[in-house]
C-alpha cells in the first residue's frame, strides 16, 4: 500500500478579513521563520477554531491558500503565522489610552510593579466608539495608564501614597489592592 500526494504545492487554511478575502489574490504569510507568499484558492465560512476571532474582528472569513512548493521547502506540519491571530495577550482598552512609540508604532502606557512602561501593541477589533481590543506583551497585574496630567516616561517610577492609619483593602505593606489588567491568550 503506498499514499501519493503532491508535494509541488502547499494548502493551508487561514482566517483573514473579510475584506482582504478574495479568490485569486496574494496574501502575506510567514511559515515558521520564513516570509512568503501564496494565492487565495477559495473563501470558505470561518472554521470553528477560530470562532474566538469574531469579537476581536468585525468581518473574518477562512481562506484556502496555495503556496507554491516546487523546491520542496514546505513540509506537512510546519506552523503558519497569520497577522490576524494574536501571538501575544490581548485586552480591551479606552482609545484614549493609544499612543505613538517614536518609531511610529502604537502603545499604551501600563503600570506594572510601580513602574510606567511603554508596551508596543497591535491594533485589533474596535468595540464602539471608545473602546478597542489591542494585542501586546501584557502580564497579569498590569494596569492601563488610560490618561495623566504629566507626560510619563517609560520607566518613570511611582510611590504609592499611603495613610498612617492605614487603607481599607491595604496588605500589610499599606497599599491598596489595584485593578489589573486580565489579558485574554489566544
Amino acid at each position: 500500500m503506498a499514499i501519493v500526494a503532491d508535494t509541488s504545492k502547499m494548502k493551508v487554511e487561514i482566517p483573514v478579513e473579510r475584506v482582504l478575502a478574495e479568490a485569486g489574490k496574494t496574501i502575506s504569510l510567514k511559515i515558521e521563520s520564513f516570509e512568503t507568499e501564496g494565492r487565495i484558492e477559495a473563501v470558505l465560512p470561518l472554521l470553528p477554531k477560530f470562532d474566538t476571532l469574531r469579537e476581536l474582528f468585525d468581518s473574518i472569513a477562512s481562506t484556502l491558500v496555495v503556496v507554491e512548493n516546487s523546491n520542496g521547502k514546505w513540509k506537512v506540519g510546519q506552523t503558519v503565522y497569520v497577522p490576524l491571530i494574536p501571538q501575544n495577550a490581548v485586552v480591551k482598552v479606552p482609545m484614549t489610552s493609544i499612543g505613538n512609540l517614536t518609531d511610529g508604532q502604537r502603545k499604551v502606557q501600563i503600570l506594572r510593579q510601580n513602574v510606567v512602561r511603554d508596551i508596543p501593541i497591535s491594533l485589533l477589533g474596535q468595540v464602539g466608539t471608545t473602546r478597542t481590543f489591542v494585542s501586546g506583551p501584557f502580564v497579569e497585574g498590569d494596569e492601563v495608564i488610560y490618561e495623566s496630567t504629566h507626560q510619563l516616561n517609560d520607566g518613570f517610577q511611582l510611590k504609592t501614597v499611603a495613610g498612617a492609619a492605614g487603607t481599607a483593602g491595604a496588605d500589610k505593606s499599606g497599599v491598596p489592592p489595584n485593578p489589573a489588567v486580565k489579558p485574554v491568550g489566544f
